[in-house]
């Protein structure tokens, strides 16, 4: 066969189909990444919130301890109701350091990547239901 000859229209067809399928699976995988450093991104800022809720948690805890110790050295020095106060102020901060903590752990909780997950089940539900069509 010399190289002038045309190809068969059956070789042409098998290329376009396989040419088109590359083009179509690069398509596939370049939204698939998208969508992952998308989602990647969003669960970042979201570990960085819950971070920045536990740092917040933890000084007031440490304010909480402060107020702890505040309330025993007053109820020790003296028995007045100044005590009393701290103690209040002291179960209001353990209050708060308590909601903070668990808004924190409420964040973290949540599936990392959950677009991502989500589309690739859809992907998987669609290519199972096109595998079943084709034994058919």
């Amino acid at each position: 066969m010399s190289s002038n000859q045309p190809q068969e229209p059956e070789a042409i067809r098998v290329g376009t189909v396989v040419a088109s399928f590359i083009a179509h699976a690069a398509l596939f995988l370049r939204r698939h990444l998208d969508l992952l450093f998308a989602d990647a991104q969003e669960t970042l800022r979201r570990l960085a919130v819950a971070f920045a809720l536990f740092l917040a948690s933890l000084v007031l805890g440490g304010i909480a301890l402060v107020l702890i110790l505040t309330t025993v050295v007053l109820a020790l020095s003296r028995v007045l109701p100044a005590w009393l106060a701290s103690l209040v102020v002291m179960a209001g901060s353990l209050v708060l350091a308590l909601i903070v903590a668990l808004i924190g752990r409420r964040l973290l909780r949540r599936g990392l990547l959950p677009r991502t997950v989500e589309t690739l089940r859809e992907d998987r539900r669609w290519l199972d239901e096109q595998l079943r069509s084709r034994k058919r």
